[in-house]
């Protein structure tokens, strides 16, 4: 069973001593949990989070939240030794710590945007990241992609125009937030890939995709902190002082639940385990499969959280939106498969 649950792109029989699984319906079945469990998760933390941003409006508190509940979880997998404990040394600190920076700004910018309005729509915001990814790679590394690749950007930048045109919750102040941790998590992305291109430093730190993500989740909390307290006062740290909590007490939320203190912790609390467990799900799912497949699940994952949004939250979208929506989310797969096809091309040429 252990051998089924590792994260792998090989197709290895399995055995149960009952029956031997076949290595193709092994990986299918390992593949379809990672992305079961990765979209399970992040319908609750996307639920969770919007639920205690709308009660309490502390998107710093939140952001926190998101970093800081999973540690104890972090902690434990090292200390058992369920997972290699990083080995950070001091070459790797300074890269560590700016990916760490930009991990906690991307965190912010996204819940400050869901915050700010619909949530789907600013899922559909936050799809434009692969387009802010690909032009700030080639302006970092000096390796462009070919035209067609950037000519699919046209309709992810286009069909979120239209979009933001007619949506009837669109806010200025979620547009900017989503943009920011765009351009946040793009960064984050290119130079972590720089910083860790080397194997043999990837081999004695011992960062892999978990490690890496836990890494960050740690450093991300340390920066979180003090902008907390910057941004929303001492009080914050201390939720049930804050004046927001008092006046979330004893309200009703979008379904007519009472408000509670305990109500308020729930959904603390469950929104920073769901954002830590649907990340690994998501690093296990892109170890078992390509990254244009991993791509294509994540896009299709923002459409399963706009259609959550709109039956839980009733949050309507117009008809031009929705078509926005669509048309830019599109763009984002179509992204994916020509960036996909033209790196095939650009490496079967190198080895001739």
């Amino acid at each position: 069973m252990a051998k089924l649950l590792k994260p792998s792109k090989s197709e290895d029989a399995v055995d149960f001593g009952a029956f031997v699984l076949p290595g193709k319906a092994a990986w299918s079945v390992k593949a379809g949990l990672y992305f079961a469990s990765w979209y399970f998760f992040n319908i609750f933390y996307n639920v969770a989070n919007k639920k205690s941003l709308n009660a309490l409006n502390l998107p710093w508190l939140q952001s926190l939240a998101c970093v800081a509940v999973g540690l104890p979880y972090i902690f434990t997998m090292w200390a058992v030794g369920a997972r290699s404990t990083p080995v950070i040394s001091k070459e790797l600190v300074p890269a560590i710590a700016q990916q760490s920076l930009l991990h906690a700004m991307g965190n912010v910018g996204g819940n400050v945007a869901f915050g700010a309005g619909a949530l789907g729509f600013a899922h559909v915001l936050k799809s434009c990241e692969p387009a802010f990814t690909a032009v700030f790679s080639g302006l970092i590394t000096g390796k462009w992609d070919h035209p067609y690749v950037y000519l699919t950007l046209v309709p992810i930048m286009g069909g979120v125009a239209y979009a933001s045109a007619s949506e009837l919750n669109f806010n200025m102040l979620q547009f900017v937030a989503a943009m920011v941790s765009n351009i946040a998590f793009s960064l984050r992305a290119i130079l972590g890939k720089i910083s860790m291109s080397n194997e043999n430093v990837r081999k004695v730190s011992k960062l892999d995709g978990p490690n890496t993500f836990a890494t960050l989740q740690l450093g991300a909390t340390i920066f979180t902190i003090p902008a907390v307290i910057a941004m929303e006062g001492l009080q914050a740290l201390n939720p049930p002082s804050h004046p927001n909590w008092k006046k979330a007490i004893g309200k009703l939320d979008h379904s007519g639940t009472l408000i509670t203190d305990g109500y308020l912790w729930k959904q603390l609390i469950l929104a920073g385990l769901m954002f830590q467990l649907y990340y690994e799900c998501a690093f296990l799912a892109l170890d078992a499969v390509s990254p244009v497949t991993h791509a294509i699940g994540n896009n299709l994952k923002r459409i399963v959280i706009v259609v959550t949004s709109v039956l839980i939250f009733g949050q309507k979208m117009t008809t031009q939106s929705m078509i926005g929506s669509s048309i830019a989310i599109g763009g984002v797969l179509l992204y994916g498969q020509v960036k996909e096809a033209y790196s095939g091309k650009a490496k079967a040429a190198s080895k001739k």
